[in-house]
């Protein structure tokens, strides 16, 4: 019918490929202006639109025994978390004494936990007492160097468990699950 010399088929030819191409020119002027002149409000509201998963341990009750004596309460435990990325080995005298701990306790506590990454904090001490905890960050904000070891190497971590004493015993850790 019509060949591809043929007037009217160059000018739909024509008409097509122009509309095609202000399409892709629509389509590139509103990726350019959501990229470039909207992107900053984008990312911001992209970076506010997170969510973040926070873990809130349940509350146990009291654990009674048949004749309706405390076995155990609860109690929140804190644990003292150490970063081996930021560990200076010539600071480990000053952290095993702000622990109170002996510098060769220390180490070995540190070995014990040789084959776990670098990147992983470890704990240095478990199930502390919020008295515990509180005298350590009260030491640490008196900090005589003026260098604060808590913003370096140490952290506290709240521990979602219980402690407890049988009988007015030695206490024992009862973890939750």
């Amino acid at each position: 019918m019509f060949s591809e010399t043929h007037r009217s088929f160059r000018s739909r030819i024509l008409f097509f490929y122009i509309v095609v191409m202000m399409v892709f020119g629509v389509l590139f002027f509103r990726y350019w202006y959501l990229q470039v002149v909207q992107g900053s409000g984008f990312y911001t509201a992209a970076t506010e639109n997170t969510l973040r998963e926070v873990v809130v341990p349940s509350r146990r009750g009291r654990i009674l025994a048949s004749g309706g004596e405390v076995l155990a309460d609860y109690e929140i435990a804190y644990n003292i978390m150490l970063d081996r990325n930021r560990l200076q080995p010539r600071r480990i005298p000053e952290l095993a004494r702000f622990l109170d701990l002996e510098v060769d306790e220390f180490q070995r506590r540190l070995h014990n936990y040789r084959r776990l990454p670098l990147y992983k904090a470890v704990p240095i001490m478990e199930n502390l007492t919020f008295e515990s905890v509180a005298k350590f960050e009260w030491i640490d904000e008196r900090s005589t160097n003026g260098r604060s070891l808590r913003r370096t190497e140490i952290q506290v971590t709240r521990e979602g468990g219980a402690r407890g004493s049988r009988r007015g015993g030695a206490a024992a850790f009862l973890p939750v699950s």
